[in-house]
C-alpha cells in the first residue's frame, strides 16, 4: 500500500488533496525504491487505485461546483468572492497543513513498511499485526481530522456572504450527477 493510496482514500477537500500531492511527491523523492518494487505495488493496488480515483474525481467535481474547475482548489473560494488577503491566509493555512501532513505521511510510510514486514512472516503474530493496524488506523484518523480542521479554519476566514455563496456552489456541485 502506498502513501498515494492512503492520501487519496482519505481525501476530504481539494486544498487538502493539493497538499497531500505535495507530501506524496516529497516522500517519493525521500524513499529509495526500485522500479520493480513500485511496479509490483502499483499492480497489486490497481483496483483500489481506480476506486479511489473515481471517489477523488467525484469529490473534486462536487467541490468545484457547476464550473468544473477542479484543477485549482482556490477556484471555488475565488468564486465565493475571497479577497487577495483572504486567499493568502488560506494558502498559509494550507502550507501549515502540508508541513504537518509531511511528518505524518513519513510516519505512515514507516508503519506500512513495518506491516509489510510482518506480512512476510510465515506465521505472523496476530497481536503484533493487529497492534500495527491500530497504529495505522490512528495515524489515518489523525490525518483525516487534520484535513477537517483545515476546512474549518479556511471557513473561518470567510465572511458570512462568502460562506453562503460557497455552500450554495458546493450544494449545486454535489447535486450534479457524478461523471464516471
Amino acid at each position: 500500500m502506498s502513501l498515494k493510496v492512503i492520501a487519496q482514500g482519505s481525501a476530504i477537500c481539494c486544498l487538502a488533496l493539493l497538499a497531500s500531492y505535495s507530501v506524496q511527491a516529497q516522500t517519493q523523492l525521500d524513499q529509495p525504491a526500485s522500479s520493480s518494487t513500485r511496479a509490483e505495488t502499483k499492480g497489486k493496488m490497481a483496483p483500489a487505485l481506480q476506486n479511489l480515483e473515481q471517489r477523488k474525481r467525484r469529490l473534486a467535481q462536487a467541490q468545484a461546483g457547476a464550473t468544473g474547475a477542479a484543477s485549482d482548489p482556490m477556484t471555488i473560494y475565488r468564486q465565493a468572492g475571497v479577497t487577495q488577503e483572504q486567499e493568502m491566509r488560506i494558502r498559509q493555512l494550507a502550507k501549515e497543513f502540508e508541513d504537518q501532513a509531511r511528518v505524518k505521511a513519513k510516519r505512515m510510510m514507516g508503519l506500512i513498511q513495518e506491516m509489510h514486514q510482518l506480512s512476510l512472516e510465515l506465521d505472523p503474530d496476530e497481536k503484533a499485526v493487529l497492534a500495527k493496524q491500530d497504529e495505522i488506523n490512528s495515524v489515518t484518523a489523525e490525518m483525516a481530522n487534520d484535513r477537517i480542521k483545515l476546512l474549518l479554519s479556511i471557513r473561518k476566514q470567510l465572511t458570512e456572504a462568502q460562506k453562503q455563496k460557497l455552500v450554495g456552489m458546493m450544494k449545486e456541485g454535489s447535486s450534479a450527477p457524478a461523471a464516471q
